[in-house]
Parts: structure tokens; C-alpha cells; sequence
């Protein structure tokens, strides 16, 4: 019972909003359940359920199924453009890498066609992309676009997605916990150090009055 073992939770709302609000980012909603059973937290149904959501569609993104994601890129369409967000283009992008490397010419020529939609924004891409069906009999791996397959299917894109479906909640794209905590790890150090040196020169001063 770690969140019930101080009163610094129940007396501060604010931390216990970042603090699930940072859970519910990572998807760890068991972990939200029990800091709200400790802590008393009141969080709101309707607020929790998006990130439910999201979690099913990453964890389906983690593996390999792409359909919730691009299902929700959809119905986020206008929102995500205004954004400038490349999401859309990047989950369409992986479905396409990997028509190619399982030597579907047929599919990925008609993929191609969809790909179209985002000629305006992501030409030079759409040119790579183009490029690899040169080699969709000889296999992509040994191509000049290989790397194009490490970046499609890099784990970033649900970090991501994550972001793009946060700030569309109206939160910030980064969890301010992790900006807070990540901000103090790397300022330690530094105290440390100056610590230390306070220490000395205090040493030093008190054995030159002795």
C-alpha cells in the first residue's frame, strides 16, 4: 500500500492528477486503479475511458495490427492536420514496408494509390516508397531502401501516437511527471557537487577561526 502510506497524496490534488495522469499515459491502468483505491483520487469515467482506448490500439500497434490505429488516425483526420501531425502517413507507411517485403505487388501497387493522398506533404517519402518496389522480388533487405524498414516499423510511432492522442485530450504531448523527474535526475549531480564544495569551504572557514 505505497500511495496510502502518506498524507503528501491526499493533501495535494495536483500531484495526484500528474501523477495519474502520468500512469494513464503509459497505459498502466491497473496501476491507476490502485493509486486511486489508495490515494482517493476522484478521477472521472469520462476522462479514463480515452486513455483505455488508446491503450487497446497501442498495444494492438505493438503487435503488428495496425487496423485501431489507423481507424482512429481517421477519425481524427482534420485534428491531426491541423497539427501537422505525420502519424497517419507513418502507420500507412508500415502497412506498405511490409506489403513489399512479403512480395504482394499487386496489394502494394494498389496501396500505392492511397499512399497518393499524402503526395502534397510527403513527396520526397513517397519517392523512397515508390523506389522499393524495384526490389520487391529480390527482397528489400538487400536494397538501398532497407533502412526504410527499421524506421517504419521503429516502436517510436506509439510514442507517438500517445502524444498526438494527448495533446488532442487537450494535455501536453510530453508527461510533465517525467519532465519534472527527468529534470531533476539530470540537475543531482550538479547539486551534489555544489553541495560538496559548500561543505569544504565551510570546513575550511571553520578550522581557519580555530
Amino acid at each position: 500500500a505505497f500511495f496510502s502510506n502518506t498524507n503528501k497524496f491526499r493533501d495535494s490534488p495536483l500531484i495526484q492528477q500528474l501523477i495519474c495522469e502520468h500512469f494513464l499515459r503509459q497505459g498502466d491502468l491497473d496501476l491507476v486503479s490502485q493509486f486511486i483505491r489508495e490515494s482517493g483520487y476522484q478521477l472521472d469515467e469520462a476522462k479514463r475511458l480515452p486513455f483505455v482506448q488508446l491503450h487497446e490500439i497501442v498495444t494492438a500497434l505493438k503487435a503488428g495490427n495496425l487496423a485501431p490505429a489507423m481507424q482512429w488516425c481517421e477519425t481524427n483526420r482534420m485534428e491531426l492536420k491541423k497539427r501537422g501531425s505525420l502519424i497517419e502517413f507513418l502507420l500507412h507507411r508500415r502497412h506498405f514496408i511490409s506489403l513489399v517485403q512479403n512480395k504482394k505487388t499487386t496489394e502494394a501497387l494498389r496501396y500505392a494509390k492511397i499512399l497518393g493522398q499524402f503526395s502534397d506533404t510527403q513527396k520526397k517519402q513517397l519517392q523512397q516508397l515508390m523506389g522499393t518496389l524495384l526490389f520487391i522480388n529480390s527482397g528489400l533487405e538487400n536494397s538501398p531502401y532497407a533502412y526504410l524498414i527499421e524506421e517504419a516499423y521503429s516502436m517510436e510511432i506509439c510514442d507517438m501516437l500517445t502524444k498526438e492522442a494527448c495533446s488532442l485530450l487537450g494535455l501536453s504531448k510530453e508527461s510533465p511527471l517525467a519532465i519534472t523527474v527527468d529534470a531533476g535526475c539530470k540537475a543531482l549531480p550538479a547539486l551534489n557537487a555544489i553541495k560538496q564544495v559548500m561543505e569544504v569551504k565551510q570546513l575550511w572557514e571553520t578550522e581557519d577561526q580555530e
